[in-house]
């Protein structure tokens, strides 16, 4: 099927995510690298499938979704937002995760790294787990590009939510505490997810500016926390007390933790 909708002119759409969980236009122009390098055929197209109102605004999202409906109708979509891909699946368009395109590519390819590229540790995300039960494409890719992938305690259909699609700031940042907290110091994290990442990014990003400006009586909230309203939801800051958000942050255990996206990863190996 995929090649007959290449051969009539209908190739697979790249739809990484919306507004706010596709990981930016760094994430986008990594996507756009990698799928070219490998030869994988793809169509960018400027949708907003409904994930960044999900939960949020019923008649926005709703407007979203008949507008996705129509622009993909008898198409083919990958993405790389976990709520994004069950979402499209949802609205009957036939979707992908961009790490089951790559996995499939490397395997025609029998394309096996030599490179050592150290350690990184795999999260599921829920959505993608849960909902579309994809756990081994992005393990998959990570290892056939030279990766040592390891998992947490909690992992595939246990895995632990990270936090990423809440809208609270102080649950989402409990969360993603709880997940960064159960590795060991100095290790690499990444995760299927645009948005799971990016939660993740701004959390530990939160963290090294909360403790370069010193304590919450000295320097008040952190500022610019990085925490912009992760998978579509604002920042809901307005009923939280300065102090509540500040002690999220105290957290020493994960300050030498990096996250890096799935695609960051791919690029890095690959390029």
């Amino acid at each position: 099927m995929a090649l007959l909708d290449n051969i009539l002119g209908k190739k697979e759409v790249l739809h990484l995510g919306c507004r706010t969980c596709s990981g930016g236009d760094e994430e986008r122009k990594r996507a756009v690298r990698i799928l070219d390098e490998l030869d994988i055929p793809y169509q960018l197209m400027d949708v907003s499938c409904g994930c960044e109102h999900y939960d949020l605004d019923h008649a926005a999202a709703e407007k979203a979704k008949d507008a996705t409906i129509k622009a993909l109708r008898g198409r083919r979509a990958m993405t790389g937002c976990a709520r994004c891909l069950y979402l499209l699946r949802s609205y009957d368009i036939r979707t992908r995760h961009i790490s089951q395109a790559i996995a499939k590519r490397l395997r025609h390819l029998e394309f096996n790294s030599e490179k050592h590229l150290g350690q990184v540790y795999y999260h599921d995300p829920c959505y993608l787990v849960r909902y579309a039960k994809i756990s081994e494409s992005p393990r998959e890719v990570l290892r056939r590009l030279g990766y040592i992938v390891l998992d947490l305690d909690n992992n595939r259909t246990f895995t632990d939510c990270c936090g990423g699609y809440t809208s609270l700031l102080p649950l989402r940042r409990k969360a993603t505490e709880g997940v960064l907290t159960s590795l060991p110091d100095g290790a690499i994290i990444t995760s299927g997810c645009t948005n799971c990442t990016q939660n993740m990014k701004e959390y530990l990003a939160a963290i090294a500016e909360h403790a370069s400006q010193g304590s919450a009586s000295e320097g008040g909230t952190a500022q610019g926390s990085a925490v912009q309203g992760t998978g579509g939801y604002p920042d809901t800051q307005e009923n939280t007390k300065p102090d509540d958000l500040d002690s999220d942050l105290n957290n020493s255990n994960v300050k030498s933790h990096t996250a890096k996206s799935f695609l960051e990863l791919v690029d890095s190996a690959l390029f």
